[in-house]
């Protein structure tokens, strides 16, 4: 870069092509300050519109989701409900040939219990973990109890 007559090498800053100007009275700037704000506002509005777009888009992609999730889910839950009752039934039958059909209908039916204890404390648990993650102070410190 060529040094001008201050020893400072010439930069544009976009006022003059050739580096610093020769006269030292101020330039005028190639495009109005008006209408870089006008720019600047219209680039922020039109940027505010794709934001509130893209979060519609998001919510509707979330809302189908939960639409498919929802169904699906109920469908399994129903298969696995068939499924474990054919089993229950099908543990009675097999075992009413080795001790007796009431003993076989107790042990399976205590089985199931004991399995429904355990999946409900899973679910407590689970739902204990939603209220902490919830909560809007998570390690209680600003509780004075």
């Amino acid at each position: 870069m060529a040094k001008n007559s201050d020893g400072f090498e010439s930069i544009s800053h976009g006022y003059a092509p050739d580096g610093a100007s020769h006269s030292h009275a101020p330039q005028e700037a190639p495009i109005p300050f008006s209408d870089l704000v006008r720019d600047v506002l219209d680039n922020a509005s039109n940027t505010a519109k794709a934001e509130v777009a893209l979060l519609k888009a998001r919510g509707e992609l979330a809302k189908q989701g939960t639409k498919t999730m929802s169904l699906w889910g109920i469908v399994a839950a129903i298969a696995a409900f068939v499924a474990l009752l054919t089993f229950a039934i099908g543990m009675v039958l097999s075992l009413s040939t080795i001790m007796g059909p009431l003993a076989a209908t107790l042990l399976v039916s205590f089985a199931l219990l004991l399995l429904a204890g355990l999946a409900a404390m899973r679910a407590k648990s689970g739902a204990a973990n939603i209220q902490v993650a919830l909560r809007r102070d998570v390690f209680g410190e600003g509780d004075a109890e």
